[in-house]
């Protein structure tokens, strides 16, 4: 029996759009530093790289990502001062369709979200996009190791077992996979891809199959 359904965050709950990485330049503007398109576009390779060498989100080891990639100095709390300005990219308007899934799925489940970033940055968008009252926990992985790590992917489970979770989310090696090897049930929320494994095309389809 499923008790727990596990929530990634980005291009899951909340959709990714190219325009917040803008918060770079606002960052880089706050701290009197030139926001250089070269720049910016070596600021957002260091991120997208960045699990490939990290095991754990961290202040210190993001800015010296950014520094090594970028060639720059920054100040020290440069990475701070971005996950504040990043807790406002969500969308300008609630998807009133999807509080109305989560509101439906909360009345079967427990709701937790698993993301691979800052817990507090998520948690303040998720709060922002009006959805975090639906979910009894967030879990970020500045506090354990990022998916797909399996012991990471059972902590989340916890106080349930693995086979009494299924864990939603949009990669199909860090979130599909992980979870499936950690004894999770899983759901793919892709349009595009095909795999074997239960697939959806919005999160709204939820509440047909649940």
């Amino acid at each position: 029996m499923i008790k727990r359904l596990i929530f990634d965050v980005d291009n899951t709950l909340i959709p990714w759009e190219d325009k917040y990485w803008y918060s770079l330049n606002e960052t880089l503007i706050y701290f009197e530093i030139e926001p250089k398109k070269e720049l910016v576009n070596k600021l957002i390779e260091a991120v997208d790289n960045y699990e490939s060498e990290y095991n754990t989100y961290n202040l210190k080891t993001m800015k010296d990502i950014m520094e090594k990639y970028s060639g720059i100095k920054l100040p020290n709390n440069f990475v701070y001062r971005w996950t504040i300005f990043l807790r406002k990219c969500t969308p300008d308007t609630f998807d009133y369709k999807l509080i109305d899934t989560l509101e439906y799925l909360k009345s079967k489940y427990d709701l937790v979200v698993l993301t691979n970033w800052f817990t507090t940055q998520q948690s303040f968008r998720l709060k922002r996009y009006g959805i975090l009252k639906y979910f009894t926990k967030v879990y970020g992985t500045d506090n354990m190791l990022n998916k797909p790590n399996k012991e990471t992917f059972i902590e989340s489970c916890l106080p349930y077992k693995p086979e009494e979770c299924i864990f939603i989310g949009d990669t199909y090696d860090v979130d599909i996979k992980g979870a499936i090897d950690a004894g999770l049930k899983a759901i793919y929320l892709t349009k595009n891809d095909k795999k074997d494994c239960t697939i959806i095309s919005n999160l709204y389809e939820l509440k047909n199959i649940l």
